[in-house]
């Protein structure tokens, strides 16, 4: 087994800070996106079919019996 070069060294080290930083936007990411299925199942509703307008689109939101959902993105017409 060979030791790396300086220059391997020093992009390796480029990709595991790039890495690393990555990872914590991810697990942010992980959370937000856990808490905002929390906060839409904490609703408690069923069989429920919504339009909604966030982020200057419309989107349909759909609750199934058992409390399970979808969003899609539509087209108002």
């Amino acid at each position: 087994m060979s030791a790396p070069t300086v220059d391997q060294q020093v992009s390796l080290a480029s990709a595991v800070r790039q890495y690393l930083r990555a990872s914590e936007r991810y697990e942010q990411a992980t959370d937000e996106f856990n808490k905002a299925c929390s906060d839409i199942r904490a609703h408690d509703l069923r069989e429920v079919r919504l339009v909604v307008q966030a982020n200057y689109r419309h989107w349909l939101l759909e609750i199934n019996a058992q409390g399970d959902f979808e969003v899609e993105q539509i087209q108002l017409i």
